[in-house]
């Protein structure tokens, strides 16, 4: 990970905006939902683009690839781009039982722990990843099983070169259905394949809401634009307004 990295940009919308700062969360989709059918898919084992789940954010300031996000990933008129520190999930302690025995520590909220088992109870650094775009097979679209081992950490962090203009970084959570420990290799991609959990939203560290800047879409309409100041108000956070287009 670079050491200069100290924000990222995720581009949505006011609503979305709204339920980010209400809740105190950010929403990780399942990798079988991104817009890339490629992800998440293994070539010797299926299912685990359902229970991988993933934050997309960019790192792009240039004119071209703000346009492209614009553009891309916001509603014409609502369109915002928020502005975070980069470490910005709260950690929660995990026990294993029977998987891991040690105490550790997982962005994995504790209201998920009785059906989701976090696969990786590991450092941030690790959980936030810098997509590497590639047209080579082998990490687009990977093997994962090794002997014994299933490495489902090959998945997620290749996207093909389509989606370059992106330039995504993303966090990313490998998870395990509870209901899958006690099953074999076989009869568990037979299981994951059954699984239909299509996002979880994983909790925002208490300190970094007043950390939250956002700036306008190009073409936020003046409603909104009004409406967006007030949530400024509200949450006091920083918004970015250009006033010469009004």
């Amino acid at each position: 990970m670079e050491n200069n990295l100290t924000k990222l940009e995720h581009y949505t919308n006011i609503d979305s905006l709204e339920k980010i700062l209400e809740s105190k969360s950010i929403k990780f989709n399942a990798l079988k939902n991104m817009n890339d059918k490629l992800e998440g898919k293994a070539r010797d084992y299926m299912g685990f683009d359902n229970i991988i789940f993933c934050s997309s954010w960019t790192k792009d300031s240039s004119k071209k690839g703000r346009k492209y996000m614009w553009d891309n990933y916001t509603k014409k008129e609502t369109g915002v781009r928020i502005t975070m520190p980069s470490n910005l999930f709260k950690l929660h302690k995990y026990r294993g039982d029977g998987i891991l025995e040690c105490e550790s520590k997982t962005i994995l909220p504790p209201k998920y722990f009785s059906v989701l088992v976090p696969n990786d109870l590991i450092e941030f650094n690790k959980v936030l990843n810098k997509v590497v775009y590639t047209d080579d097979i082998e990490n687009c679209f990977p093997k994962v099983v090794s002997g014994d081992f299933l490495k489902i950490n090959k998945l997620g962090l290749h996207k093909t070169t389509e989606w370059k203009e992106e330039k995504e970084w993303r966090y990313l959570l490998r998870c395990i259905p509870r209901q899958c420990i006690n099953f074999n290799k076989e009869s568990l991609e037979v299981l994951l394949k059954s699984i239909d959990i299509d996002e979880i939203f994983i909790d925002l560290k208490d300190e970094i809401i007043p950390h939250i800047e956002v700036t306008a879409s190009p073409t936020l309409n003046k409603n909104n634009i009004e409406k967006l100041l007030d949530i400024g108000n509200e949450y006091k956070i920083k918004i970015n307004i250009d006033y010469r287009k009004l």
